[in-house]
């Protein structure tokens, strides 16, 4: 109780997976949807084949609905378990920590100064011209760091499953196979390549696994 923890959330963590896997797949394998990472993955089927369901085909047609799960809008609610799933990812108590970026901005920086009789550019302000260099603003944010915690389930018996019919969408083995290696190299990537806001300008990096 009242233990506070610096976390990062399985949603966040899962949208990272589905932009790994986006970078993987050829696009056109991709629905509409999920080929511009919408959130909400009700795009249209590519290609129907009469003897899966409604969510089989879309595991069939999409990487990102079947290793990701999909969410159908159009008035169902639509959803799959998703083969790729994660927890929090929590903060050990006592190694995490915290520090504070502290930096300067310019005022006058994109505010009509630089060419302002140019064409499409904003008017001279002169209040904002006035503003001397020393009277720049100032700012900061925390920075985390630490050892974090984290279950990741990836059930690879799942991938190219048919919820629905309980069978798989496919017999082509090397297909099934394509997927299971998407499947994990998308894992790897999450897990290794850190991404996310201001990630090159604070210069990353991931010092060890367990």
């Amino acid at each position: 109780l009242n233990d506070l923890r610096n976390a990062i959330s399985g949603s966040s963590l899962n949208h990272t997976y589905s932009a790994n896997v986006h970078s993987l797949v050829d696009k056109n394998e991709l629905c509409e949807t999920c080929r511009i990472l919408s959130p909400m993955k009700n795009g249209q089927i590519r290609q129907r084949d009469e003897g899966l369901s409604e969510s089989g085909n879309r595991t069939k047609n999409c990487p990102i609905c079947d290793l990701s799960g999909f969410m159908n809008v159009d008035g169902k609610n639509e959803k799959r378990e998703k083969p790729a799933s994660f927890s929090w990812a929590i903060g050990t108590k006592e190694s995490t920590r915290n520090s504070v970026l502290r930096n300067r901005v310019d005022v006058t920086q994109n505010a009509g100064l630089k060419n302002p009789e140019k064409k499409g550019k904003a008017k001279k302000d002169d209040t904002v011209e006035k503003i001397a260099k020393s009277d720049m603003m100032i700012f900061h944010e925390e920075l985390r760091s630490g050892v974090y915690a984290v279950a990741v389930r990836l059930d690879l018996a799942r991938i190219a499953f048919d919820d629905e019919t309980q069978c798989y969408v496919t017999n082509d083995i090397e297909f099934v196979k394509k997927r299971v290696f998407v499947a994990i190299k998308a894992l790897m990537n999450t897990i290794m390549d850190i991404s996310g806001a201001k990630m090159s300008v604070n210069m990353p990096h991931l010092t060890s696994l367990e």
